[in-house]
């Protein structure tokens, strides 16, 4: 079977420019050609209907909003702390990390990633190890150098298990 139908074209610079009566005369043809056998059929496009088709499809996509990312829910109970909440140069701190699930129930095998951040801006990776059968982990930093006042010294830590996620945060200070 073969059936064909008529498209008019509308656009201004393809054919018949702003004239309505040659816009109307300018048609774009589709003729499509079935094939009952195999369940299909193909169709032809001229020129400026596949134009015509492109011009449309890219001004509905251009149309669709752009999707933002929506923030992620803490899903994971993230409990940190330093091991010294004071301490002196010289000494070497430990921080310890707890994942637990929302209803308290402490999560093995998630990853823990952090930022020891100093006073001076500076900051360092923390990978710790993954979370043993007590959702419990912990990492050595290196020791600190001397300071000549007091200083804060934040620790920031993220733990992750499948699609679960949970932040928290620490701070500790060092003495000169």
């Amino acid at each position: 079977r073969t059936w064909a139908f008529q498209a008019q074209d509308r656009s201004s610079n393809l054919r018949g420019g702003t004239d309505p009566v040659a816009r109307s005369r300018a048609r774009t043809a589709i003729a499509c050609l079935t094939n009952p056998k195999m369940k299909s059929f193909r169709c032809q496009l001229s020129v400026s209907g596949a134009l015509a088709l492109i011009l449309l499809l890219s001004g509905c996509s251009l149309s669709a909003p752009a999707p933002t990312a929506a923030p992620v829910p803490d899903t994971l109970n993230v409990t940190v702390w330093p091991e010294w909440p004071v301490m002196r140069a010289g000494m070497q701190q430990r921080v310890h990390v707890i994942v637990a699930d929302t209803d308290g129930k402490r999560k093995s095998s998630a990853t823990v990633l952090g930022k020891w951040t100093r006073p001076s801006g500076e900051n360092a990776a923390l990978v710790f190890p993954l979370t043993d059968a007590d959702g419990y982990t912990f990492v050595l930093l290196p020791e600190h150098a001397p300071v000549s006042a007091a200083a804060l010294q934040r620790v920031d830590v993220q733990a992750t298990l499948l699609a679960n996620i949970g932040r928290s945060w620490t701070q500790y200070e060092l003495q000169p």
